[in-house]
């Protein structure tokens, strides 16, 4: 498996995530900071500006229930995006 990210490119400062609920789709309600709490995963959801992998942008990305950003993992590939 190689590694995937997601970036959100400018101008798009408005995004929504949905739950689905009994068959139906809903959408979520952002906290102050702008996340999307998943409780399915017991983390939040959240756009973060940084460069991390030598590319500004504007990045997807997961807090845990302190409002620590999480090191993010996929399959057996790891990594931080600092802060």
């Amino acid at each position: 498996m190689h590694p995937v990210t997601s970036t959100v490119p400018p101008p798009a400062v408005a995004w929504e995530v949905r739950e689905q609920l009994t068959g139906r789709y809903r959408i979520g309600t952002p906290d102050a900071e702008g996340r999307f709490w998943i409780l399915p995963l017991n983390l939040s959801l959240g756009l973060w500006r940084g460069e991390p992998l030598g590319q500004n942008s504007t990045w997807l990305r997961w807090w845990n229930g302190t409002g620590t950003a999480t090191r993010r993992t996929i399959g057996r590939q790891t990594a931080s995006m600092g802060n």
